[in-house]
């Protein structure tokens, strides 16, 4: 990965030295196979142990509270991350994310994600940049796409990084980095470049247009944009869609309301994006450098053969019994809305599970799960 890399400061290339890329005026660690190129770990060697401590979220639970206290000096985190049997959600309870364990346990049936998944079917070849790749969801299902090629994620938090290298996207290249700022990367070194449910997040979306359009030669995705009409969730105040549009110019911006494209992917199961619509949604995504043409009749399914954890399983000899937990309301809300996935109460059998039973697949009882995810 090093010759994709620049160093945020001064734009200089970086050469890998072991455990340490260097350029001319620096030299940034290298944790776990991930780049860390943040301030305070320039000229640094650091841990992995400290990395995964500074970005130990507020205590929101005893195991956080104490993790905090004794952290850096008795080895907690090293005695956490050393257990070669915990998954995912184990390991994020572990280090805190306790708060976030609903969202990683359910997040590949979850509609962001599943519609935003959808969009990466015309990316054919990378090398392929995820800006605020978080725990490596998206990572992984770009990788799933595009197999022989490089992806690569790129975030603010090392924690996240940490479970998407060890779990979710080992095959993915992580980099630890501010992307509000000059993006750690030489010019025009990806084919493409997505950005979901981050954008909003970017102080500076003017620059961080810039940037993408600085390190990428061809298709920009962003979704989950938000719409200043609809009162859009974001850190930063949203942006009129003619402004998203005018920051993409130089690759012919398209854009799209979220529920247009959810419910016709429902229906269909292949997004449909001959035609902006003309729905309500409070949330826009973005498609630049793209023929929309591609999408038509393209299967986005991969069959899994994983019972997705939303459900209740009670075993009756060959037949489980499924019975979908309650999540949130928000989550029971949009799911109502969802006709045909999800169902709240049904009977499959093993040979069903084992085969990969294609309707399952589709309703999204069955996924792709990585292994030892939860």
């Amino acid at each position: 990965m090093p010759e994709l890399l620049a160093c945020p400061d001064c734009a200089g290339p970086l050469k890998s030295e072991g455990l340490r890329l260097r350029c001319g005026c620096a030299a940034w660690p290298v944790v776990a196979d991930i780049p860390v190129l943040l301030p305070w770990a320039r000229n640094r060697d650091v841990r992995v142990e400290e990395a995964l401590a500074r970005f130990l979220p507020p205590a929101d639970g005893l195991w956080s509270k104490i993790l905090r206290r004794l952290l850096p000096g008795t080895g907690a985190v090293e005695k956490a991350i050393a257990d070669r049997d915990a998954t995912f959600i184990d390991l994020a309870a572990a280090l805190g994310r306790t708060s976030d364990l609903d969202y990683f346990r359910y997040r590949f049936s979850d509609l962001s994600y599943v519609s935003t998944a959808a969009l990466l079917t015309p990316l054919q070849r990378g090398p392929v940049l995820d800006l605020g790749c978080g725990a490596g969801h998206l990572a992984e299902a770009l990788f799933r796409r595009i197999p022989r090629s490089v992806v690569v994620g790129v975030d603010f938090n090392f924690t996240l990084l940490y479970l998407a290298r060890r779990f979710v996207a080992p095959s993915a290249l992580f980099v630890c980095a501010d992307g509000s700022g000059r993006l750690p990367f030489l010019d025009g070194v990806f084919e493409a470049a997505l950005c979901a449910d981050a954008f909003n997040y970017l102080p500076d979306r003017r620059r961080a247009a810039k940037e993408l359009l600085r390190v990428t030669r061809g298709p920009l995705l962003l979704s989950r944009l938000a719409d200043p009409a609809f009162r859009g969730k974001g850190a930063f105040e949203p942006l009129e869609p003619a402004a998203y549009i005018d920051l993409f110019a130089a690759r012919s911006p398209q854009l799209f309301r979220d529920g247009d494209l959810l419910r016709a992917f429902l229906k269909t199961r292949t997004l449909d994006l001959s035609q902006p619509g003309g729905g309500r949604d409070d949330v826009l995504t973005l498609v630049a450098g793209v023929n929309p043409a591609v999408y038509s009749g393209a299967d986005y399914f991969v069959r899994g053969d994983r019972l997705n954890p939303i459900y209740d399983v009670t075993e009756d000899g060959e037949r489980l019994q499924l019975n979908r937990r309650f999540v949130s309301e928000n989550f029971s809300k949009s799911y109502a809305r969802a006709d045909g996935v999800l169902p709240e109460r049904l009977t499959v059998t093993r040979e069903q599970i084992a085969s990969r039973d294609p309707e399952l697949v589709r309703q999204f009882v069955l996924l792709d799960l990585p292994p030892n995810y939860c």
